[in-house]
């Protein structure tokens, strides 16, 4: 049902690109996913992972979770992709000490959602359902749009719409 490592890409040294997963928190499983070779997860200890049925990772993509991430079903993630719902390190006011910046916050990813190489999907993101995310965009909030669009862009915006994925 779940498999680590898998593909025979010549361009993926499986030796040193090793398939790794830390998991100090909670890691949902609602039915099958392939994580490609080189693909790293980290769940924290207040994190919780949802994957949904279908899930494909291709090779050498990240997910660190921290808080919340939540995958949908027939989600699939290209190569060298990094989701995270944090920074690793807050800031505060200066006058007031109040902690009010870099705060972790979860991610969303409807299902039927393709999401292209070297793309960044960090904290407080949400995607509809039906998506297309193109190659090296960089999504960090949540996307009020109908489903079925494309999103492209540093940062993403709505570059098509009215698309379906050929099956």
């Amino acid at each position: 049902m779940i498999r680590f490592g898998f593909g025979n890409v010549g361009i993926v040294d499986k030796k040193y690109n090793l398939t790794l997963i830390e998991l100090n928190g909670i890691l949902i499983f609602n039915g099958k996913a392939h994580f490609g070779t080189g693909s790293k997860i980290s769940v924290g200890e207040s994190g919780t992972l949802q994957i949904g049925e279908r899930f494909i990772i291709s090779a050498k993509s990240t997910i660190i979770c921290f808080n919340s991430i939540s995958i949908g079903s027939d989600v699939l993630l290209s190569w060298d992709i990094l989701l995270m719902d944090n920074d690793f390190h807050e800031m505060e006011n200066s006058l007031t000490g109040e902690i009010n910046f870099n705060i972790t916050k979860p991610i969303v990813i409807g299902r039927n959602t393709w999401i292209g190489t070297r793309s960044l999907i960090l904290k407080g993101t949400k995607v509809p359902p039906n998506t297309t995310i193109a190659a090296n965009s960089l999504l960090n909030r949540k996307y009020e749009i109908e489903e079925n669009c494309v999103l492209a862009g540093i940062p993403a915006y709505v570059v098509k719409k009215n698309i379906r994925k050929r099956l």
